[in-house]
């Protein structure tokens, strides 16, 4: 909500829905499977490697445990200043006019979806573009 709430901006709800998402990724406990051999795997990387993103366990991990926002690229300062037009809010409104022209999937129930057109004197199909 921008100004006092007076205007909304959808692009930035996407963001802080996004980065709230990563914060809250963060903030989750980590879970450690126990670990079947993993001495040799740890050898390896020492010896050979230098590095664990070669091992699949590690790449499979980055990819479960951490939350990468859409729209918040994660460039180096150099990269942002020769794309200017590569801003988070460009990023966010191409994820939102994704999200608009997409069909509305209600995760409420068609009674309960009725019942709030009934009470509140409302067209559900007319707001989420279906009439």
């Amino acid at each position: 909500m921008l100004s006092g709430l007076m205007g909304v901006s959808l692009e930035s709800l996407i963001l802080d829905n996004e980065l709230c998402g990563s914060i809250l990724s963060s903030m989750r406990g980590v879970e450690v499977p126990a670990l079947a051999n993993d001495l040799e795997s740890i050898k390896k990387v020492i010896v050979q490697d230098k590095h664990f993103l070669g091992e699949s366990d590690t790449l499979e991990r980055m990819n479960t445990d951490f939350n990468y926002p859409k729209s918040a690229k994660r460039l180096s300062p150099e990269i942002w200043m020769k794309e200017k037009d590569n801003t988070m809010l460009n990023e966010a409104n191409k994820n939102l006019e994704g999200l608009l022209s997409s069909k509305f999937e209600s995760h409420l129930s068609p009674h309960i979806l009725r019942r709030l057109e009934t009470d509140f004197d409302i067209n559900l199909d007319v707001i989420y573009g279906q009439s």
